[in-house]
């Protein structure tokens, strides 16, 4: 909810915007906020799973759909192609697990999937003057790809997981965008610092905190209650930290 509440309010202060989705909707509920939204919402072609299947058989299954885009991004910018094909090959081989002989094959895909987004812009006269990717690992990767492949700026947004799980950026891969994007956000001054102190060179970071429009949430008048109430919503896992607002209160 909160990315669709930054894309309504970046609309409200008149940015045209464009919107790319490497998965399809599979769920029939949708936050109100969306049905205000005006920007256009391009699906990528769905990919199979990489998980245990031979990587000629995933590449044979998933190819075909995404052959059309690169077919006229091989033609028409052969050698910019070639290069982001050459570094998505390179990364297979770099990034991959310590113990594995195998190159990641992720990289790949997000490169199918670059190319998708790179040609749609490319084929049509949208104006697009800058990217934008929300979660710090495979989206960025993908929006990484689509800027070498177009010569557009990127940037992204780092969340939470995407930060702090070292298996989804690996190696060195977080500073390598973080050097080649033009400017990161994240959601917390803590993410900020821990960003800075692991990539320290690079783009500059913005703070920006989610939140919610009081527009949509009015306060209720306040009701006289001697005890203190305190409402915290999340899902009940334990990275979402409730067990520490439990000892909290207790020290309180």
């Amino acid at each position: 909810s909160c990315i669709i509440s930054e894309i309504y309010q970046l609309e409200q202060l008149g940015l045209s915007l464009l919107l790319f989705s490497v998965k399809q909707p599979n769920c029939s509920k949708v936050h109100n906020t969306v049905n205000n939204i005006q920007a256009p919402v391009t699906y990528l072609p769905p990919v199979t799973s990489l998980s245990g299947t031979p990587f000629l058989q995933w590449f044979c299954a998933n190819v075909p759909s995404f052959w059309p885009a690169h077919r006229v991004l091989a033609l028409h910018r052969p050698l910019r192609y070639l290069r982001v094909l050459k570094d998505a090959i390179a990364m297979m081989w770099h990034y991959r697990e310590p113990e594995e002989r195998r190159p990641r094959k992720v990289f790949f895909k997000e490169f199918l999937q670059a190319g998708a987004i790179a040609h749609h812009l490319l084929s049509r006269t949208s104006g697009t003057k800058h990217l934008h990717a929300h979660f710090c690992h495979g989206t960025t990767t993908i929006a990484m790809f689509v800027s070498h492949l177009t010569g557009l700026p990127f940037s992204f947004t780092a969340h939470a997981k995407d930060i702090f799980v070292k298996s989804l950026n690996p190696g060195d891969l977080l500073q390598r965008k973080r050097r080649q994007a033009k400017f990161l956000v994240t959601c917390t001054d803590a993410n900020r610092h821990y960003l800075n102190d692991s990539c320290p060179e690079g783009a500059p970071i913005h703070t920006i905190y989610h939140g919610l429009s009081p527009q949509v949430f009015m306060p209720t008048r306040a009701v006289s209650n001697t005890i203190p109430l305190i409402l915290s919503v999340g899902r009940f896992v334990e990275k979402k930290g409730f067990a520490y607002l439990v000892e909290a209160c207790r020290l309180l």
